[in-house]
């Protein structure tokens, strides 16, 4: 029950009534309405040129109720076929498309990036410290033990034989494992061919927490219904009740707080696009409560490593519940998203 609350947008349904309540608006963006209507690709041209860079990436890359980006409707515009500047339009949704702040696969991230930008360590009780801790640990352990991921972003200016040689890789380690879910088998493949796509990377997580576990932990593998994306969610058990929860996403570099509203904002989706030279292209693009949802691909019973210390000298521990609708909200008025996001 616990945990089919974080992974939809029911629990505590006022919470999320702002959201709600704006949905349509936000997520058809005024690029997705220029496309639809345009008649001619000058006037989408006019309109790009006309918007602030990160405000046209932030809209190129959110997802509509059908769950499409502007980009997708580029190619269902009957007037662009035949316009003499359809490549040149092309070329410039794909350059903004692909405009990611992400930063390499192999980069590691720290608890700074939580602790001074969204939320103050004196508001984390002990436990959920202790587990943003264990989750930035796993994302940097699992990234010492690959060089590159084949859908990441920080491929796409490579050329288009060293993403043909990374595709390859990725067969291989594939067939390696053999469509083996025993993390154990998948952490092999991944630092035997020093790589990993999402899939790989989220159950090579799962290996590193069964050895950094310092409480009873249940953990998740996730995965986006109409998206493609894997990460993973664990919380500390108590009796019948599981609290601290934290996701931990390997592939983006992403940790923070577990909720649905979280998720949604700090987690993304895969999608793959074909640049002019037919080189493809990978993109982050936004989540839609709408349209995407989650549901678990495997669950895991970890138990406490027994030398295993707790974070010392910075609370006083507690027995509170974390409650996500709560405590998930970032109390910094500036509206950054709540995580760690690399």
């Amino acid at each position: 029950m616990f945990l089919r609350r974080i992974l939809t947008n029911k629990y505590k349904g006022a919470h999320f009534s702002s959201l709600n309540a704006n949905i349509n608006n936000k997520y058809h963006t005024p690029f997705h309405a220029v496309i639809n209507t345009s008649t001619n690709v000058d006037q989408v041209l006019k309109f790009m040129r006309s918007q602030p860079v990160n405000t046209l990436a932030e809209m190129a890359k959110t997802t509509n109720d059908q769950g499409e980006l502007p980009i997708d409707l580029f190619f269902s515009n009957a007037h662009f076929p035949n316009d003499p500047c359809v490549s040149t339009l092309y070329d410039n949704m794909i350059h903004v498309t692909q405009n990611h702040t992400i930063q390499d696969v192999t980069e590691s991230i720290s608890i700074d990036d939580i602790t001074n930008s969204c939320y103050p360590v004196s508001n984390l009780s002990a436990g959920l410290y202790d587990n943003l801790l264990t989750g930035i640990s796993i994302v940097n352990d699992v990234r010492a033990v690959i060089d590159t991921s084949a859908s990441h972003p920080c491929i796409n200016s490579l050329s288009k034989k060293e993403k043909s040689e990374i595709h390859s890789r990725l067969k291989n380690l594939r067939n390696w494992y053999d469509n083996s879910e025993d993390p154990e088998v998948i952490f092999e493949a991944c630092k035997t061919f020093t790589m990993g796509n999402c899939h790989e990377l989220s159950f090579a997580a799962i290996h590193f927490l069964k050895e950094k576990a310092k409480s009873d932990l249940s953990a998740h593998v996730i995965q986006i219904k109409n998206g493609d994306h894997t990460f993973i969610i664990f919380g500390s058990k108590r009796e019948d009740k599981l609290e601290n929860v934290v996701y931990v996403d390997a592939w983006s570099g992403v940790v923070g707080i577990a909720s649905f509203e979280n998720l949604m904002t700090n987690i993304g989706t895969f999608r793959r696009f074909y640049d002019s030279d037919d080189s493809f292209i990978n993109i982050i693009a936004k989540l839609n409560p709408n349209y995407h949802s989650f549901y678990v691909r495997e669950d895991f019973e970890i138990q406490k490593v027994q030398n295993s210390v707790a974070t010392l000298g910075l609370f006083q521990k507690d027995n509170t519940t974390f409650e996500p609708s709560l405590a998930l909200t970032n109390p910094d008025s500036s509206n950054k998203p709540f995580g760690v996001s690399r």
